[in-house]
């Protein structure tokens, strides 16, 4: 049985969530940023074995109405502005909660439970991939990407408890990165990236380069121009030898892929994905799990 402790749920617009895990038992169910403390089975239902939590009737926990998650056009503040309130993209062309604080931390929940699931390992990277890696380990790491990347909604970034960090710092302390640079822009695509890559790395070669784009492209790029929501980007560097990683994650389809830096410049899309504002490249993608297992079991980290 392991112990799942602090994961995130969010009740928007309805009474449904779902874990990560298969619960067992839920242990604890509590808000660290408004220190409530809430009750399993009176605020949260959920049925042994399944990953859907439930908020029942007559429950304390909090839950965001429609009109809180789609805002009316009356008094929204549109991002970027100072003060913003909204995102357009919302349905029927409406608009979408937007926070610059912790309105979003105040009403998730966070559940302690146990499940007897196995938690998965990432798989064996092929091989034949990422020989620097293999050779000289990660020393510097770079990011580009959108709000999620750059932090937006962790807790650290928007300094409230439970102080959780921003992904992308997550991943380069785990892999003991000596260097890190996180260039993601908050409400940016990958047209974005592709546009500002080259200023970026000016004066850093990364590593691994972590492409984090989709959600946005999803209102500004039409789906035939980027089927899979990925892309990559290769950068005209002499010195990055065949293997080299980048990794675009595939936000929006839950997948993730690492393609080969280009000695050549060359912007496009991976097997199967159709380019953003290039042609279709060579890049060959496997999942980023299988980039950090392998890089991890390389530097023999726990």
């Amino acid at each position: 049985m392991t112990l799942v402790q602090g994961e995130t749920v969010l009740f928007a617009a309805g009474d449904h969530a779902a874990l990560a895990f298969p619960a067992a038992e839920v242990v604890r169910v509590y808000n660290s940023v408004t220190g409530e403390e809430f009750r399993p089975e009176t605020d949260l239902g959920w049925t042994p074995g399944s990953c859907e939590v439930t908020r029942p009737a007559g429950s304390a926990a909090p839950r965001l109405e429609r009109e809180e998650l789609y805002p009316p056009a009356d008094g929204a503040v549109l991002f970027p502005a100072e003060g913003a309130n909204a995102l357009s993209g919302g349905p029927g062309g409406g608009l979408i909660r937007f926070d610059r604080r912790d309105f979003f931390a105040r009403h998730q929940l966070e559940i302690d439970y146990r499940t007897e699931a196995e938690i998965p390992e990432p798989p064996p990277l092929p091989a034949g991939k990422l020989p620097r890696f293999r050779r000289d380990g990660v020393r510097r790491v770079a990011l580009i990407g959108d709000s999620i990347t750059e932090g937006w909604n962790a807790t650290e970034f928007v300094g409230v408890p439970p102080f959780q960090p921003p992904y992308a710092k997550l991943v380069a302390e785990r892999l003991h990165a000596a260097e890190m640079r996180n260039f993601a822009v908050g409400g940016t695509g990958c047209r974005h990236g592709v546009a500002h890559l080259d200023s970026w790395l000016n004066d850093f070669t990364p590593d691994l380069l972590f492409i984090a784009y989709g959600m946005n492209d999803l209102l500004s790029v039409p789906p035939r121009r980027v089927p899979g929501g990925g892309v990559a980007v290769g950068r005209d560097r002499p010195e990055a030898e065949s293997g080299d990683g980048i990794c675009a994650d595939r936000l929006h389809a839950g997948q993730c892929a690492v393609g080969e830096y280009a000695a050549r410049r060359d912007t496009g899309a991976g097997e199967g994905a159709g380019g953003c504002g290039g042609e279709r490249s060579g890049h060959r993608f496997c999942r980023c799990g299988r980039i950090l297992g392998e890089v991890l079991r390389q530097q023999k980290v726990p």
